[in-house]
């Protein structure tokens, strides 16, 4: 009796860490490390996944707010590179936590300067996979994950180098 209660037990401590587990090892996420997952609701553009595009496509994974003035000045430079980046496999993608009645009208509003995917994090499990394992809390926030899958760089999307990435 006490074996099986002493197994119970462990099965039960087990389950309740697991998840704690679970997120300890997403946290130290480094680069080099395969990409998490989105998990978004695209409003503007073609869903995608990185794995579909894994061997030949290069993913620039911005997130930012519509009430943010420097994501608003390095919108154009990412349609920019969208543009001309796209033919050789490059993918921006822009993530916000906003909802939907106030990402539509700034769509609306920025028309073709806003030229790439959008996609809404309502959860915020995209931003707390990518953001928190490497203590970031400021927007606009840019994350290169390449051909392989594996992210290669993080910081302000208007950055030279990022360009020499994609």
């Amino acid at each position: 009796m006490l074996n099986r209660i002493s197994a119970a037990m462990l099965i039960l401590a087990l389950a309740v860490a697991a998840p704690v587990w679970a997120e300890k090892n997403e946290s130290t996420l480094s680069l080099g490390d395969q990409a998490p997952p989105l998990a978004l609701n695209f409003v503007k553009g073609t869903p995608i996944t990185l794995e579909e595009g894994k061997g030949s496509k290069v993913y620039v994974v911005e997130f930012w707010a519509t009430w943010c003035g420097p994501c608003r000045e390095s919108i154009p430079h990412l349609s920019e590179l969208q543009q001309k980046y796209g033919h050789k496999g490059l993918v921006v993608v822009g993530i916000t936590d906003e909802g939907t009645s106030k990402v539509y009208p700034f769509l609306q509003e920025m028309g073709s300067k806003m030229d790439y995917r959008v996609a809404i994090d309502k959860y915020n499990l995209t931003a707390s996979r990518y953001m928190e394992p490497f203590g970031e809390s400021g927007i606009p926030h840019a994350f290169v994950v390449d051909k392989s899958g594996r992210l290669i760089w993080h910081g302000h999307p208007m950055d030279p180098f990022m360009e020499q990435l994609v």
